[in-house]
């Protein structure tokens, strides 16, 4: 008897298990909420080639698997977290201070298009012995610099990282330096 309660109880657990996780395999009703503030275009891996919008604020629900993938249109500056539903948010945005100590222009591309407030898909030229502040969508930023037309070789740089405080706020705050 007390066998056959232990077998009982444990095929239970299995079968219940089984009906709860199996959202994972049948497509249900996902929630796309956009609680950013840009409104956002992207597209579904594995859903074909439509392009879905959502203005700022606005929602939809849409027949899905859980945890989709989307891809955003023209690289804005926002991210998503999902699981059940969808939740598209701004990205945290921090200070980059670009310094040019070359003595030509120089075209500097982050590699996810993280730079500046829009897509940088041509890269940011930054002129002879310059300085241009831009806001960075990234808290890893990696970087790719290059000679303004001519010879388009490729320049180095290095970036530092550090906080400052204003008005009891903690900013951080990127600075790359492009040299040979």
């Amino acid at each position: 008897m007390k066998k056959k309660l232990i077998v009982a109880v444990l095929g239970g657990i299995v079968i219940a298990s089984v009906f709860v996780g199996c959202s994972n395999f049948f497509e249900h009703d996902v929630k796309i909420t956009n609680n950013s503030t840009r409104d956002v275009q992207f597209t579904i891996k594995n859903y074909g080639d439509t392009v879905y919008a959502l203005e700022s604020g606005d929602a939809m629900t849409l027949e899905l698997y859980n945890d989709p993938c989307l891809s955003f249109v023209g690289h804005p500056r926002v991210g998503y977290a999902s699981h059940t539903s969808v939740n598209i948010f701004d990205l945290s945005s921090y200070k980059c201070i670009v310094y040019n100590h070359l003595p030509y222009d120089v075209v500097i591309t982050e590699k996810n298009y993280r730079l500046g407030d829009e897509s940088d898909d041509d890269g940011i030229v930054i002129g002879v012995n310059a300085e241009l502040e831009k806001v960075l969508y990234t808290e890893s930023p990696s970087f790719t610099v290059k000679e303004c037309g001519g010879a388009e070789r490729e320049c180095s740089y290095t970036l530092k990282k550090y906080s400052t405080t204003t008005d009891g706020k903690i900013d951080t705050v990127y600075e790359v330096h492009i040299m040979i």
